[in-house]
Order: structure tokens, then sequence, then C-alpha cells
């Protein structure tokens, strides 16, 4: 039987950091227990990118954008008008993982962009949000996030399945980061089509609980 097949779409200079964080631990989970993960970098800006560049193949940046500086409003337009498009080069897989900080700018406009579409298709996502209050920008931003997602679930009339993390003095970014990759991984086990008496559509049901319970 075929692997599965997960998709990894890190928004943001968040989503990055931690899509870099799962790339570089793909040796040490690539067997045939786990799907095999495909990891995207998508930003308004090449300054998070790190070791990357725009012209790699699995980095797509939003262009006339140039960063957000935590103001959601000023990439709403440029990202709304790019998601077919970021869609169309990165192909939606068995299943996607979408990671973003919920209090920044770039981050917090492309995830939800992104979940809505993919919601509409009928694909299965799963979105990982990390929450940040350091100041009250940041806060406004995860109240605006949050309301985003209540938006979607109900203009898709579908639930938006998503992990939420905190960024706190007991809970430092490096270990946050850690547990979402942790769990990032531990669903490419789930989803890598070699469980016994789980196939693709128990897991579709799992995420699109709505279909069969009340």
């Amino acid at each position: 039987m075929a692997k599965g097949i997960m998709n990894v779409y890190s928004c943001g200079g968040t989503g990055i950091n931690i899509g870099r964080h799962i790339a570089n631990r793909s040796q040490e989970f690539n067997s045939d227990a786990f799907a095999d993960r495909e990891i995207y970098f998508l930003d308004t800006s090449a300054s998070n990118l790190g070791g990357l560049t725009a012209k790699d193949p699995n980095v797509y940046i939003y262009e006339d954008a140039d960063g957000a500086g935590k103001n959601r409003r000023h990439v709403a337009n440029v990202i709304m008008e790019n998601v077919n498009p970021v869609l169309l080069k990165f192909k939606p897989a068995e299943i996607n993982i979408v990671i973003a900080s919920n209090s920044g700018g770039s981050g917090s406009v492309i995830a939800p962009s992104l979940i809505s579409e993919l919601l509409s298709r009928g694909e299965n996502v799963i979105f990982f949000g990390v929450n940040s209050y350091e100041d009250r920008k940041a806060l406004e931003n995860v109240i605006a996030s949050m309301k985003t997602y209540e938006s979607i679930s109900k203009l898709r009339e579908k639930p938006v399945v998503a992990c939420l993390f905190e960024n706190t003095p007991e809970m430092s970014e490096n270990a946050v980061n850690k547990r979402i990759s942790d769990n990032v991984i531990m669903l490419s086990a789930l989803f890598s089509r070699n469980n016994e008496g789980l196939d693709t559509q128990d897991l579709r049901n799992w995420l699109n609980y709505d279909k069969v319970t009340g």
C-alpha cells in the first residue's frame, strides 16, 4: 500500500520556524510508520526564511506586501488574492496541516485563508495555532483570529479542527515549537496508511465529526 502524504503549510514567522523544526527531524521519522511530509513555507517577506531562499521550490512569498508588522489589514488583500495560486503550486494532500501564530500579522491571515479554501474543497485540514500576548496588538490579533475561524466554520458549515498553544513564562517559544513538531509527527503516523483497522475514511470522519455524530 502506498504511504500517506501530509502537507505542512508553515505560515508567517512562527509557522516557518516550526516548519524548519519539523524538517530538521525528518530523518528520524521517515519509515513506513509515518506519512511522507511535504513542508511549505509561506510569508509576505523573505526576512523570516532563515537558511531558505525565496527561490526555493517549497517557498511562496506574497508579492507587493513586504511584511505586515502585526497589521493584519495591511496584507489581507494580497493574501486573499493569492489563495488559489498557492494551492495550485502546493497542491493539497491526504492530510493538510496549517501552522501559524494567531498574534502576528502575516501568518494570522495566510493560515485562515488557506483553511477556508481547503474546507470549501472538502480537504482534510488541521490547524496548529500559537497565541502570545506580549503587547496590546498581539492580544487584539489573537481575538481577531479566533473570530475569523468562527466565521469560517459558519461560512463552510464545517468544524475548524484546531490545536492551540500559548507562549507563556512557563512554556517558552522553543518548548511550544517542540510540542507542535511532536504533534505533527504523531499525526503523520496516524495518517501513514499503515495502521491496522484504521482506513482513510475513518480518519476523514474523525476530522469531519459533524457528519457522523450530533
